[in-house]
């Protein structure tokens, strides 16, 4: 079962604001080296955003956040 993690308004309004200005900026500027290199890291960063979250599978917790995950072994006691 795959649960994803609660995310805050105010850390939503922030990240956009960071991915449009980002791309926008240079963009308007002319700037397509730029363009491309903040489109790329700013793919990063949405990954980083919409892939977080906990998956429960028998026997481990496998944690997601973007591109890395991390499997947590569950014993029973």
């Amino acid at each position: 079962m795959y649960f994803k993690s609660k995310k805050d308004k105010w850390m939503a309004i922030v990240l956009w604001a960071i991915v449009i200005s980002g791309v926008l900026i240079p963009l308007f500027r002319g700037q397509v080296i730029n363009v491309a290199i903040m489109l790329l890291l700013c793919g990063i960063l949405l990954w980083f955003w919409f892939r977080t979250g906990y998956k429960i599978d028998r026997d481990r917790l496998i944690v997601y956040y973007g591109p890395i995950r991390q499997t947590i072994y569950i014993e029973n006691h």
